[in-house]
């Protein structure tokens, strides 16, 4: 009950950093260690505990943003993905799965680990890079993202040697953590989005963010998928974290483009990606 109240106070006091810090630890921890051990599922380690929990997170999230756009309306709420409904129907669910774990957990106890290894740690280092991204953004100081990505290069090179002795699955942590260290070290530093079809993607988000409702368009491929639209939206109330920010760091790379979200894109054959920079959603 201590997560849940930590996560109502969190939502409560955004736009905190503390606030903000404790909403997104829960939402893409807490659910998904819950579903573990509700799903009697023994990962073999803590790294591929908390790769799952963050998984099982994000999908526990999915399934009841996409139940509460279904249930809401037919209840009379327009805006069935504000933060009031989904707050209480996380809780509801991790509750739900929280009384399972724990009646299996009576019959079948779960070890709990003694240290953390270095492995474990590696995957704290995207989060290293990301923190270190938004000093620099804020104060101008390099050195938490310049540390980041120097113990990312020293990784690599103890990956090169952990290759060579078939150490596969220590080989794939590192990779994974490197690349999304080294992608959230640039698109996290961005005002602005572009690729080439980013700008669809993310008209369709700002649709669901602004209307606070899923509702695909026929014929609109992008406003169909969950993962663009209903899901960012739902870790954008959840956590006060902004849109464009939630869009960059799960979804797309970014830029630091200054251009409008109405430029119309560059002219087929021109060789150049068209660019935007699209005003966040308000919060």
């Amino acid at each position: 009950m201590l997560c849940f109240a930590a996560l109502h106070g969190a939502v409560l006091l955004r736009p905190h950093g503390s606030a903000i810090l404790v909403a997104v630890a829960f939402v893409v921890l807490v659910p998904g260690a819950v579903l573990l051990r509700a799903l009697d599922v023994r990962p073999r380690g803590t790294a591929e505990r908390l790769v799952l929990s963050v998984s099982g997170s994000l999908a526990v999230l999915l399934l009841v943003t996409l139940g509460v756009n279904t249930v809401g309306p037919a209840q009379g709420l327009n805006q069935p993905l504000s933060t009031l409904p989904l707050l209480i129907a996380l809780d509801g669910v991790t509750v739900l799965l929280a009384i399972v774990a724990t009646l299996r957990r009576a019959s079948h106890p779960v070890p709990v680990p003694q240290r953390v290894s270095p492995l474990t740690a590696m995957l704290l280092l995207p989060v290293l890079v990301g923190v270190g991204t938004q000093v620099l953004e804020q104060r101008g100081t390099t050195w938490v993202v310049a540390a980041g990505l120097g113990l990312g290069g020293l990784a690599l090179v103890w990956a090169a040697f952990a290759a060579k002795q078939g150490r596969d699955g220590a080989v794939q942590v590192v990779l994974f953590s490197v690349v999304l260290a080294l992608l959230w070290s640039y698109s996290l530093r961005s005002k602005g989005l572009y690729g080439f079809d980013v700008q669809q993607e993310f008209a369709a988000f700002r649709t669901t963010a602004e209307a606070l409702r899923w509702h695909p368009v026929d014929g609109d491929s992008y406003s169909a998928m969950l993962s663009i639209t209903a899901l960012p939206t739902a870790l954008w109330r959840l956590t006060a974290l902004s849109p464009l920010g939630v869009f960059a760091c799960c979804c797309r790379c970014s830029s630091r483009s200054t251009r409008s979200a109405s430029t119309p894109p560059p002219a087929a054959g021109s060789g150049r990606a068209p660019r935007c920079c699209p005003p966040a959603c308000s919060s």
